[in-house]
């Protein structure tokens, strides 16, 4: 990640005054073993999940059109982070699929992504009362 990009998400960050409520849908799945279960609910507990759901959403605000492993590049995070986090920010309506391209980091076929209205002006409230 450029400096600058970091410098960007970090002022961005200070300054948002709208996130995402926390997300909660099921972090592990039924055939996942004990232990990603286990892990699943310490990161919800935690607060560390809907932290980084917020700071996913706020990626995508920042740098729209993003493929989950560019997205964890700027951020400066490993790809499963984010790539984990936008489904949970897609069933919250906070985020959307965009158009498939190739991904510039693992050349291949990717989805990309892009916050939904009313959420596109960083740090503007929603309207109509929506996940207030």
């Amino acid at each position: 990640m450029d400096p600058q990009d970091r410098l960007v998400f970090d002022d961005a960050m200070a300054k948002v005054r709208h996130v995402p409520a926390p997300i909660e849908t099921p972090a592990a799945r039924n055939t996942d073993p004990e232990t990603s279960h286990k892990a699943a609910e310490e990161i919800t507990a935690s607060g560390r999940r809907h932290a980084q759901q917020q700071r996913v959403f706020l990626a995508v605000k920042l740098w729209p059109g993003r493929t989950s492993a560019e997205i964890a590049a700027l951020m400066n995070e490993q790809r499963q982070m984010p790539a984990r986090r936008l489904p949970e920010l897609e069933t919250g309506s906070y985020v959307e699929r965009g158009p498939v391209r190739k991904c510039t980091y693992s050349g291949k076929s990717a989805i990309t992504w892009t916050v939904r209205r009313p959420y596109t002006t960083l740090g503007k409230q929603p309207a109509n009362g929506e996940h207030t």
